[in-house]
């Protein structure tokens, strides 16, 4: 029996489709105008109705409500398992998979509802135990599953059944992980747990642990080989790579890693470990995580698309690149110089451009220029911390063995060419990084809204800090064992006193061992504040002014780093070092910001926000570094104020100006902030002097698009209070805009 303390999900009254009752009324203009516009994503993919889109997504924005306010035990598991909500889109994605979001769906093994949740002949489920036993949730089976007429009950089962179905998705996921001590990249945890998902998390396990794969591409190479040398005749392993092929019933084309000639039998199993696997079960959670994965990420086809594909399917043997696509996995290699030969011809195939076929050109000038091209799209746009190091302008440019790279589309790489070809806008080309513009007009206030005046005032406030040096016992984080240097010398170089002007404060978006493979791997911070509000130091921007050993005194060094961007759409030098592009940043026309900026992590999930502890450790850690660079509080900044974004895929220089191409909108974190509780004015106040005057747009309409659907990373903990001085901003610069068009009609003399 349930729990009748447990609180059920309440749902806006919403009538799902209901079976029986003739043809439904078409949709008013205003419903239409209303209609999700992620929904036309999935409009190729058969049974898949909007009603039903819209259902779905009713239900999971409501499981997701309830999980953004979790009890205790819940909150507890969380933060100890690393496990972070994602969108409602990821979600929704697997709902589709499952059921064809059908609310009512029962399947042959007694699996019901929108994300179908088991169930045996007594209408028991272990799903619900799981979750009862880790989360302290209990639902019963009436709960998650309705099948009658009544709208309002059906919604909220749907809801229950969502709700569920993300607890129990995360258990075999992150929970596990952790759990088992199970090293799985985070670019393939979702593979990773769609498989553990289908095949059963325990099941799962033994099969990573005795396998030993790589990453989860080699996982799956590694079954195919036990079932190959099992059942030679009923698989076959290509030598080659494996292309893309269709699945109709979903609209998609996946990863098969090898193929099946015959099927198997019930019997045919083979023994890893000490437990034995079915060839079906293995076969089916192979499909179900590729289908998933391509559900997230590839394009759904056309009937006549997947039609055309299916005709060859059988004999698919290497990868195909179908226009249009984002981009599409290619083979690991170690050489950038290998990779790019080996795609030329598939290049000039398959996307049939002509900058590859001009007759004038060398071999090595062309694989040059896609050299460019692939290590440009993973680094900037992929934003792959693999890739950061590397320059095409190396003779050899190599990546780590084993490195996933992607390929972009045929618009990308036309974007580039031309733009290689006519010398514009391209990367890795000499100039300034810093703009011509330094301040506000004059008349431009600094702080947007009521008590603008006010807050300008607390902005110029110098931050005070009285007490122990340094504050905090700087506690030195370990990566695989070894005890970080945080006076490791960087490719920036460092930085003078002098030149630190501010404080950028960041988030994790993400806790535990895949925060720390990236933050401590690279070093690209100074400061990261732990879930706990510990402080951790690494990279050195402090110097003891007590050390009195003139070596250690030496090796004390103000370290630069490039964790927050800098204004380089083309190349340029940082000192000595030749910069080699990446993410962006610009703040009030200074394009050094990143190199002239003490940098501050803070612990956090997906999508998350600062909790108490935190919040008072880094009001302290603020006034601390402020104190000693001379710094006003308006000089503390979120990540999400200085990032910048560059749309090339989508922009077009002939009808848009540079403004359309770069802005704000790359980053969203911190979420939420609370800047009173750091001792600061409101500073997502602050005008956006970039954008005021022209120098970047604001891009204020894509993400508010982002945030009303939940995508592009801004669909938790997100709103308008992030936004305010970006869209005053905004208004300053339309009204400057009308201005001068209007002046300019004034001007033009008028013809009879």
């Amino acid at each position: 029996m349930p729990n009748p303390e447990t609180p059920r999900i309440e749902l806006a009254k919403y009538t799902p489709p209901q079976p029986d009752r003739g043809a439904t009324k078409a949709a008013s203009r205003a419903e239409r105008k209303e209609a999700q516009p992620a929904a036309d994503k999935y409009e190729n993919v058969p049974e898949l109705t909007k009603e039903r889109l819209k259902f779905a997504r009713v239900a999971i924005d409501a499981a997701l409500e309830k999980l953004k306010k979790p009890d205790k035990k819940m909150e507890g598991v969380f933060k100890k398992y690393g496990i972070s909500l994602n969108t409602r889109e990821y979600y929704l994605a697997i709902g589709i998979k499952e059921s064809k979001l059908n609310p009512t769906a029962v399947s042959g093994g007694n699996a019901k509802g929108l994300f179908q949740i088991l169930f045996d002949d007594a209408n028991e489920s272990n799903v619900l135990d799981d979750v009862k036993r880790i989360y302290g949730v209990e639902l019963s089976h009436d709960d998650v599953f309705y099948d009658g007429n009544d709208a309002t009950k059906q919604a909220t089962a749907a809801a229950n059944n969502a709700y569920v179905y993300i607890l129990y998705w995360h258990l075999c996921g992150d929970y596990y992980r952790q759990k088992q001590g199970m090293d799985i990249k985070k670019i393939d945890r979702g593979k990773a747990t769609a498989f553990a998902y289908n095949m059963g998390p325990s099941a799962f396990a033994t099969l990573w642990k005795e396998l030993k794969p790589k990453n989860f591409g080699d996982f799956i190479l590694k079954i195919g080989q036990k079932l190959e040398k099992e059942f030679p005749e009923k698989i076959d392993m290509p030598k080659g790579k494996t292309g893309l092929i269709p699945d109709p019933s979903y609209a998609v084309e996946y990863w098969p890693g090898f193929y099946l000639k015959e099927k198997f039998a019930p019997e045919d199993s083979i023994k890893v470990g000490k437990r034995s696997f079915t060839g079906r079960k293995i076969m089916e959670s192979k499909k179900y995580s590729e289908v998933i994965y391509s559900l997230w990420y590839r394009p759904t086809l056309s009937p006549a698309e997947l039609a055309k594909l299916n005709a060859k399917a059988p004999k698919t043997k290497e990868i195909e690149y179908i226009q249009g696509r984002d981009y599409e996995v290619i083979a690991p290699n170690r050489w950038m110089w290998g990779i790019a030969i080996a795609l030329l011809k598939k290049v000039q195939a398959e996307y049939k451009i002509p900058y590859f076929d001009d007759a004038d050109s060398t071999i090595s000038t062309k694989t040059k220029a896609l050299i460019t091209i692939l290590i440009d799209y993973n680094k900037d746009v992929r934003e792959d911390p693999a890739f950061e190091d590397i320059d095409p302008e190396d003779k050899d440019p190599n990546i780590a063995l084993n490195t996933k790279v992607y390929f972009p589309s045929k618009r990308f790489i036309n974007q580039r060419l031309k733009a290689m070809m006519s010398n514009a806008n391209m990367p890795h080309e000499a100039e300034a990084i810093t703009s011509k513009v330094e301040t506000l007009p004059a008349g431009v206030p600094k702080y947007s809204g009521t008590k603008a005046d006010q807050l300008e005032k607390e902005g110029k406030e110098i931050l005070k800090y009285k007490g122990k040096q340094p504050p905090f016992n700087l506690k030195i984080p370990k990566y695989k064992g070894v005890e970080l240097d945080p006076n490791q010398p960087s490719a920036f170089g460092t930085m003078k006193a002098e030149d630190v002007k501010y404080i950028v404060i960041h988030s994790t978006e993400g806790t535990g061992g895949g925060m720390e493979s990236v933050l401590y791997k690279t070093q690209n911070i100074h400061y990261i504040v732990r879930l706990d509000g510990t402080v951790e130091l690494v990279r050195t921007e402090w110097l003891d002014p007590n050390e009195k050993d003139p070596k250690k005194k030496k090796a004390q060094r103000r370290v630069a780093l490039h964790h927050a961007g800098i204004w380089s759409h083309k190349r340029r030098k940082v000192g000595k070092t030749k910069y080699k592009g990446g993410a962006m940043a610009l703040w009030n026309g200074d394009g050094d910001v990143s190199l002239k900026t003490v940098g501050i992590e803070v612990e956090t999930t997906t999508g998350g926000t600062y909790n108490e502890a935190q919040y008072k450790t880094m009001k302290t850690l603020i006034a601390w570094i402020g104190s000693r660079y001379n710094m006003p509080k308006s000089n503390v900044l979120a990540h999400s104020q200085i990032a910048v974004e560059d749309l090339l895929q989508w922009w077009d220089p002939k009808k848009q100006s540079k403004r359309e191409r770069w802005g704000r909108g790359r980053k969203q974190d911190p979420r939420k902030l609370n800047w009173s509780k750091l001792g600061l004015p409101d500073n997502y106040r602050l005008v956006d002097p970039d954008v005021a005057i022209g120098e970047i747009g604001s891009h204020l309409k894509g993400i508010r698009v982002a945030i009303a659907s939940g995508t592009g990373g801004w669909g938790l903990n997100t709103d308008e209070t992030m936004l305010t001085g970006l869209d005053a901003a905004d208004k300053i610069w339309a009204a400057k805009e009308k201005a001068a068009k209007e002046a300019a009609k004034r001007k033009t003399p008028r013809t009879n």
